[in-house]
């Protein structure tokens, strides 16, 4: 370690790894050169402080140094035999990482904030499952967003599901609190994506992509509420959909392209079954 915030050192770097010390508070640390899961996992073991750690000048190694590693594994996971919380307010993963390994960060209820690298690709199953703090993240150039990805997070405001991403996984955002959903991806919208989005006003299409089940159902269990929300297809195709794509679920209005309204409410049987509520864009 080459550099920290606040006046406080709780860690050294020597050739076999990091080594904690005690300390009584520490703010951020910054890890320059090489690093292991092995100094990640010590790292971890931390509980007398919250750390905001700065790993962008590191490079993730295998134990023997000879090689760099390109999944981030999931040492900062809530561990379930200590009852230790995880430690991190906050973390820039090191360039070089394309995925993130399943439970990554899961329920690291004290993470605010995190930036991924430039050439990140996949985000495991469950990677930020009840990371509650985090209210924001930028998905742009990632390819998978696994089952469970962000489910019960504190992702607010308007989610941008960008056009990198080829799969996007069951329950990827349930529970969570963004407001509003603009797809620009041609992948299929997940079954359940955005369950038990209680916040949810409006979901924009600006692909034909295919529609999974129940996409935006239960706001909450046994309180027999469902989110209300408007719908916008901007494309001419009417996306693909089953009858329980919309199962459970409250739609105030679908807005098409005005080309596209027959498309949509004569000729396509199933969305024919909202003509009702089809009204061209504005």
């Amino acid at each position: 370690i080459e550099s920290m915030t606040s006046d406080c050192i709780f860690f050294f770097k020597e050739k076999d790894g990091i080594q904690d010390q005690a300390c009584s508070r520490g703010l951020g640390m910054v890890i320059k050169g090489q690093i292991s899961k092995a100094d990640l996992d010590v790292i971890a073991k931390i509980t007398d402080t919250k750390i905001n750690l700065d790993l962008s000048q590191a490079t993730l190694m295998n134990e023997e140094g000879t090689q760099a590693i390109t999944e981030f594994p999931a040492s900062f996971q809530y561990n379930t035999f200590t009852r230790n919380e995880s430690v991190l307010t906050g973390i820039i993963l090191p360039s070089g990482i394309e995925s993130l390994a399943v439970n990554c960060f899961l329920d690291s209820v004290n993470m605010t904030s995190v930036t991924l690298p430039e050439g990140l690709k996949t985000i495991g199953n469950t990677a930020f499952d009840k990371c509650q703090k985090l209210n924001g993240i930028s998905l742009e150039g990632v390819e998978t967003i696994g089952q469970f990805a962000f489910r019960a997070s504190g992702l607010s405001g308007k989610l941008v599901v960008p056009s990198s991403v080829k799969s996007a996984g069951q329950g990827c955002f349930t529970n969570t609190k963004i407001t509003s959903v603009e797809w620009n991806s041609d992948c299929r919208v997940a079954t359940q994506a955005f369950n038990m989005c209680a916040n949810l006003t409006s979901i924009t299409l600006n692909t034909d992509a295919e529609l999974g089940i129940a996409i935006a159902n239960y706001v909450g269990e046994g309180t027999g509420a469902t989110p209300a929300f408007n719908l916008t297809c901007n494309s001419l195709t009417p996306p693909a959909m089953t009858n329980k794509t919309f199962q459970y679920s409250t739609i105030n209005n679908i807005y098409v392209p005005e080309e596209a309204l027959e498309a949509y409410t004569v000729d396509n049987l199933m969305w024919a079954t909202y003509a009702d509520i089809i009204k061209p864009i504005q």
